[in-house]
């Protein structure tokens, strides 16, 4: 960031006499002057160029948690490859933090909710909201759910850099549904059964399918987890709402898990093509 103007105006100003504001929640217009970046995400040129920004993202979305802050909406679109001969943890930013929000006890500070963010990266717990007593909060969980799906789109939907499959995967079905209810069954069956790298075109090579699958491990513990706090019997919501929150605490497990993942798959790229195209 160069620069920046707070509270430029806010939506409360636009408002109608009358309006009740317990319907909306107040929005702050403000700018910033950023440095430009790269391309995004699915201009990638080389398997390893698509890592690099994968895992900085990722390492982006540890550091903003690390911060008191959720982003919300990481997605396809929010995702931008870095400028040439940047170094490492400058070759993929994570942008667009306009849905942001602080944490309150590592977990966000609003509800989850399907409507913010771009659905078909959407979190099973975000995209189930509506069907959840006591709803989970979003986490860091949540976020790594998110990056999963981007990382799944791209090697389901990609041949090769450039060359996008004429059909879109069955697997990928209903994943971005207006129908929450077929949204959650789709990911579900995503992430509860084993990660179909059948599907995977020939291009992406041993070292991104396995990634996949310990990316894929590491949502599925996860979300079982959730799930056994959402299906303790005999329990009231504010046990489960103090179990997911201790549940929030564990940041550092899952996020070494899936950094160390994409290490190892950019480790064996960097041997395989040492000399990616830029």
């Amino acid at each position: 960031m160069l620069a920046h103007q707070e509270i430029c105006d806010q939506t409360s100003k636009f408002r109608p006499p009358g309006f009740d504001p317990d319907e909306f929640r107040n929005r702050f217009k403000l700018r910033l002057v950023l440095k430009r970046y790269g391309a995004p995400l699915w201009s990638f040129s080389s398997r390893l160029q698509l890592m690099y920004a994968l895992r900085d993202a990722l390492v982006g979305h540890c550091e903003l948690f690390k911060r008191g802050i959720i982003h919300r909406d990481i997605s396809m679109l929010n995702i931008l490859l870095g400028n040439k001969g940047a170094p490492a943890g400058s070759r993929g930013i994570l942008i667009d933090l306009d849905m942001a929000v602080y944490t309150e006890g590592c977990v966000s500070s609003v509800p989850a909710d399907p409507d913010i963010g771009t659905r078909a990266y959407q979190s099973i717990s975000v995209v189930r909201n509506w069907s959840i007593t006591p709803c989970p909060p979003h986490d860091h969980m949540d976020e790594l759910e998110y990056l999963f799906y981007v990382y799944c789109y791209i090697l389901y939907m990609f041949e090769a850099p450039g060359v996008v499959k004429k059909e879109r995967p069955a697997l990928l079905d209903n994943w971005d549904a207006d129908d929450l209810e077929k949204a959650s069954d789709a990911k579900t069956i995503c992430i509860l059964t084993s990660a179909k790298t059948r599907d995977v075109a020939p291009y992406w090579g041993k070292p991104c399918t396995t990634l996949l699958r310990e990316f894929h491990s590491v949502v599925r513990d996860a979300r079982n987890k959730k799930e056994d706090i959402h299906a303790t019997l005999r329990v009231d919501d504010e046990y489960k709402l103090n179990a997911y929150a201790d549940f929030a605490q564990t940041l550092d497990v899952y996020f070494e898990r899936t950094k160390a993942a994409f290490d190892e798959a950019i480790a064996a790229l960097e041997q395989e093509d040492p000399m990616p195209k830029k």
